[in-house]
């Protein structure tokens, strides 16, 4: 009897050993030699062998050979079979052993329930994945990581990225925290569906779940940033993920990069992510750090969270950059009451008033058409020993230009020269909004001209006008110019009648981004009784075509005297 014992104990051996090495012939060939009535021990590694080798016909046919020996497969042996049928892409299979286990009287365990998922979600079947999580609620048998993880990458697999969101939201309902593989899973799947502001969200909530984002989960949500349709990527998003493939943690200095990158990328979810993710490397953010993400906010078009963000930190960090960056911030937001206010508190906050912190409360002035209070700032410069530079003048300029106060804008253009600045496009573009209405304009316009101010105003045949970087009223003074001064001098002699006004690319200046050229010039063409055409083209780019063939040239020049 022990002889006996021990024989059966050296075959069984010799089973595993040969399934371990992956030579599941050999172990299928000793298994007749052992009694599948006793320990099935070995009968469950050979089945797990031939799963390696995704010989799954073998590994089911050995189920059915301990069924001929009157036996009845271990739970282990079947889930075993389950897993072979997975790997092999048999998910048909796989729900057919399944199915088995419950007619045989061997309930299915977790492990059994999670390897039928798996090949159904290997196979691409996400439904009947779905309904086997059913059934094991059904059957109370207890959830596990490894089946809703199978369910996630089902889903993904199936391009249901908000099934997969939703699933791992239940996940802690469900008494199975979400790990790594979870978050990745549904990473890549918003990844693959271009949700990228979805992917960022997942990386966000991961340190709540104790988990801190390595190189893959970075690269996830890279990636889906690229697939959404970025021409690049964040650099510092890459320095990040190249840290923790490294392992190396990222100090402020590389953590204010990051941020600084995605503020000139226009990526304020990105950067306020970033900024949430400070504690987690325990690391305490400075008035850099905070600046960047108002920064990136405000490019954003997001002037509340930059303001909720200044309004979190100006009383403990009240850095002079960060009160800077309030009153600009406060300036583009349409608050040019709270700009001045503060500009007025940061003597009390110990931080000296400089030109800059005058220039930025007077252009939100400006943004406000409060041109009196802009004056009065101006005023008061030299009393708090900051001299008004080209900058502190032409904001001035453009704040009563704004309120029609084209005599006073004047007189402050004057003084720019007078103290020796050389005007700038953006000056002669704000004082020619200002006195575009009046004769004077004409003289100040063609000193501009002189200038060279706008150097890619005419093409080399000059039969085309581009004025996409003039604001409303110099590009107004500039197609009056045009029309009486170069147009009369190729209508008759070269034969031309057509001709083209550029209106624009884009929104070129943050100064006239409200506004619409296109229409300026229509109503003015429209004034002046000369026909034009629109054309919707694909580039983006707005022109006009001038149809000129029956205008009269004496006509024209009368247009700009």
């Amino acid at each position: 009897m022990l002889t006996a014992t021990r024989a059966c104990s050296s075959k069984s051996a010799n089973i595993k050993a040969a399934a371990k090495r992956n030579d599941w012939q050999s172990a299928i060939w000793l298994l007749p030699q052992l009694n599948p009535l006793g320990d099935q021990t070995a009968f469950c590694e050979a089945i797990n062998g031939c799963g390696k080798a995704q010989q799954w016909p073998q590994a089911l046919a050995i189920v059915e050979d301990i069924f001929a020996s009157k036996a009845e497969p271990s739970i282990y042996c079947f889930s075993a079979a389950i897993n072979a049928c997975a790997k092999g892409g048999q998910w048909e299979l796989a729900l057919g052993v399944l199915s088995k286990m419950q007619t045989a009287r061997t309930p299915p365990n977790a492990f059994s329930y999670s390897a039928a998922i798996t090949a159904c979600e290997a196979s691409g079947r996400w439904q009947e994945a779905v309904g086997l999580l059913a059934a094991m609620a059904v059957a109370r048998v207890p959830l596990n990581d490894v089946s809703l993880n199978a369910v996630l990458s089902a889903y993904k697999s199936d391009g249901r990225w908000s099934l997969a969101l939703h699933l791992l939201s239940e996940m802690p309902t469900m008494a199975v925290e979400p790990d790594r593989i979870s978050f990745n899973i549904c990473m890549t799947a918003c990844d693959e569906a271009d949700e990228w502001e979805w992917a960022l969200y997942l990386l966000s909530e991961m340190p709540a779940a104790r988990l801190m984002p390595n190189e893959r989960d970075f690269t996830a949500t890279m990636n889906a940033r690229k697939q959404s349709g970025a021409e690049e990527d964040i650099p510092g998003l890459s320095s990040l993920a190249s840290m923790a493939h490294a392992r190396i943690s990222p100090d402020l200095i590389s953590l204010n990069s990051c941020i600084n990158a995605c503020k000139n990328e226009g990526q304020w979810e990105l950067a306020l992510h970033l900024l949430g993710q400070f504690p987690c490397y325990g690391i305490v953010p400075d008035e850099i750090t905070y600046t960047a993400c108002m920064g990136a906010c405000e490019f954003g078009g997001q002037f509340q969270k930059a303001l909720d963000l200044f309004f979190l930190m100006h009383r403990t960090i009240p850095d002079r950059v960060m009160l800077n960056a309030g009153i600009s911030l406060f300036g583009r937001s349409g608050q040019w009451q709270l700009a001045c206010d503060l500009l007025l508190r940061m003597p009390a906050l110990r931080a000296t008033l400089l030109t800059q912190d005058f220039n930025a409360a007077i252009a939100a002035c400006a943004i406000g058409h409060e041109w009196k209070s802009a004056l009065q700032l101006l005023a008061d410069m030299p009393s708090a020993q900051s001299e008004p530079d080209d900058i502190s003048l032409a904001s001035a300029i453009t704040a009563c230009g704004r309120s029609r106060m084209w005599q006073t804008s004047l007189g402050l253009f004057s003084e720019l020269i007078s103290r020796g600045f050389q005007p700038r496009q953006d000056t002669y573009n704000q004082v020619l909004d200002a006195v575009c209405t009046e004769k004077i304009s004409f003289g100040l316009f063609r000193e501009a001209l002189r200038q060279s101010v706008w150097p890619l105003m005419t093409t080399a045949d000059r039969s085309v006008l581009d004025v996409h970087e003039h604001s409303p009223g110099s590009g107004m003074l500039a197609v009056l110019w045009w029309l009486a001064k170069v147009v009369p001098d190729l209508l008759r002699p070269k034969g031309r009648s057509k001709f083209v006004v550029v209106t624009g690319y884009r929104k070129h200046s943050s100064y006239w981004s409200k506004s619409d050229m296109t229409a300026t010039i229509q109503n003015l063409l429209d004034h002046c009784g000369l026909p034009w055409e629109a054309p919707n083209p694909e580039d983006g780019k707005g022109y006009l075509i001038l149809d000129l063939t029956n205008q009269d040239p004496a006509r024209l020049r009368e247009l700009f005297k």
